[in-house]
């Protein structure tokens, strides 16, 4: 199939790219100086780290042919496969083997190389965009977007509805703020709308109502929209997903 000649020539002109760039002797040389454990980072870096990366590589194509043997031949876009844009994304998923060694995200990877070169999401515009994106996000903030998107609600037969994340503090905030700075969630501010009651004793009640109301600040809310359904949608493995989805 002409997906794995695309990966193979990704691969290697990606390994290529590394040798020329980066002065792997003077780099070494420098590394060891480093008492006590330089070393062990030469290992890590030139030794271990190669092997793990070509060990992920493996098992992201082993996942990308096994999803592209279970499609149809008529819901791929033999076509872009023959692209420029198809080598940019091959070409943004290896760069990625280098930092992640996230199972999920592994997967995901796999899931975005099969997934572009289908009818569906062959002329979407924001597969790049997409996995930039993706290289900047950690495994929390991934979790996370996949823990509050849209949701089959057993209430309303064919609707969907988002998790809305009410008040977070300290790591879930970061992880929220992350993932609105991209766009994937959206940000919105609520009131506690029982703060005043509909009805009061006097003057001075009001008033201190009223004071204590403009002194609560508002609730910060994220839930995920649009845009961010689609990102996930072109990281999910299709084959799991509910037809008409």
């Amino acid at each position: 199939m002409a997906i794995d000649n695309r990966l193979e020539k990704a691969l290697e002109f990606y390994t290529k790219e590394l040798e020329t760039d980066i002065p792997i002797k003077a780099t070494k040389v420098a590394i060891e100086l480093i008492p006590h454990y330089g070393s062990h980072i030469v290992k890590l870096l030139f030794g271990d780290a190669q092997k793990r990366v070509a060990e992920r590589a493996k098992d992201v194509f082993d996942a990308v042919r096994e999803r592209m043997e279970s499609l149809e031949g008529t819901k791929i876009d033999k076509e872009f496969l023959k692209s420029d844009e198809f080598m940019t994304v091959i070409i943004l998923a290896v760069e990625q083997l280098q930092t992640t060694h996230d199972k999920t995200k592994l997967e995901m990877l796999a899931n975005s190389l099969a997934n572009a070169s289908t009818i569906n999401f062959s002329t979407e515009q924001r597969k790049e965009l997409f996995l930039r994106i993706f290289r900047n996000l950690a495994p929390e903030h991934i979790a996370e977007l996949q823990r509050i998107r849209l949701k089959v609600n057993p209430n309303l037969l064919g609707h969907r509805q988002a998790i809305t994340v009410k008040g977070p503090q300290g790591e879930l905030l970061a992880i929220l703020q992350t993932l609105a700075a991209n766009g994937l969630v959206s940000e919105h501010q609520e009131f506690n709308a029982g703060a005043i009651p509909t009805w009061f004793a006097n003057e001075n009640q009001v008033r201190e109502i009223v004071t204590k109301f403009m002194k609560t600040p508002p609730m910060r809310c994220f839930t995920v929209n649009r845009f961010g359904e689609d990102f996930l949608k072109f990281f999910d493995d299709l084959r799991n997903l509910p037809a008409g989805m």
